[in-house]
């Protein structure tokens, strides 16, 4: 649980990142946390709740991000939302499975616009640390001298046993994904270490959640696609992720049936596709937009020196 000392600040620091937004032309909404569809992830498994009279059963929010984009097809064009979000099996030092979640969209911004914006908030709060943007081949190539958009999964699989990690067993020699999901985790975000701020940009299309991809030229003029995502580490922890976001409902449904494929070989449960969002989408595309979601908890814990949310938490999961 967290001191007094600490509430104090996380106090503070709340109504630092809302005036943050209110000065740049952001409004705060509000959005529900409770909905018949939830967004579907390979890795993030909601909390579904029975509420007398609703059949069916009702999803906690993994994130408002859905809520959020019906605004924008309703013709809101900035805004923010800061409050709680539910994940199951999501517990540990930086882990809790009801966390604070910031996240803001703006109609109009290109790729790097929305990578600009979240450098400038990074240096509102973290002003010692000089932001440092690299592609994900650049981290990739500098670390471990290889392309991490064409390497093969057993060059990943020899990369791994060098920097002597334990691999899970049930690992595909045929999916590069969690290979480099691993290294990422294990061995690059690590070597950042105190006092950094990167942004990274680039991520492979198999990584790329709901942001856009385009082609670009690699390695003995291979093309490869990439997606317009990024993502923001301080001190190696990972704070933000952003998209250049997917427009169109086509795709946007494609990428959710995908999703769910993946849970399903994973031994997941397999999630609604339908959803209120889905059914804006196929009336009118998003416009165009980039949208980032922030881990509040695990910002106020750097800022404060603290070694784990449950210190920056009034209640964390253990004292409920």
């Amino acid at each position: 649980m967290a001191d007094i000392k600490n509430l104090k600040r996380r106090s503070e620091l709340l109504r630092q990142i809302r005036s943050f937004f209110y000065t740049r032309h952001f409004f705060e909404v509000q959005t529900p946390i409770l909905s018949r569809g939830t967004m579907i992830d390979e890795f993030i498994d909601p909390v579904q709740v029975q509420i007398e009279g609703i059949q069916g059963g009702l999803f906690l929010q993994t994130s408002p991000e859905f809520e959020m984009k019906r605004l924008l097809l309703r013709g809101c064009e900035a805004v923010f939302q800061m409050g709680p979000a539910i994940r199951a099996g999501e517990s540990g030092r930086w882990h809790n499975p009801e966390f604070t979640i910031l996240e803001w969209y703006r109609v109009g911004d290109d790729y790097w616009e929305g990578i600009n914006f979240l450098a400038e908030f990074s240096r509102a709060f973290f002003p010692d640390r000089e932001v440092q943007c690299m592609s994900y081949r650049e981290a990739f190539q500098s670390r471990f001298h290889v392309d991490p958009h064409l390497v093969e999964t057993r060059e990943l699989q020899r990369l791994c046993k060098t920097s002597q990690l334990t691999v899970p067993e049930d690992l595909s020699l045929s999916d590069p994904v969690p290979w480099l999901q691993l290294l990422m985790a294990e061995v690059i975000e690590p070597s950042w270490g105190s006092g950094s701020a990167v942004i990274v940009y680039d991520w492979p299309a198999s990584q790329s959640a709901l942001a856009k991809t385009r082609t670009q030229v690699g390695r003995d003029n291979q093309p490869v696609d990439v997606a317009e995502r990024f993502e923001l580490y301080v001190d190696g922890i990972e704070l933000a992720n952003g998209y250049h976001e997917l427009c169109d409902y086509r795709e946007h449904r494609r990428r959710l049936e995908e999703n769910n494929r993946r849970r399903i070989v994973a031994g997941k449960k397999e999630l609604p596709i339908e959803s209120r969002f889905l059914e804006d989408l196929s009336i009118d595309d998003l416009p165009n937009c980039c949208g980032t979601a922030f881990g509040v908890d695990r910002m106020i814990a750097i800022l404060t020196g603290s070694p784990q949310l449950s210190d920056v938490i009034a209640f964390p999961l253990e004292d409920v």
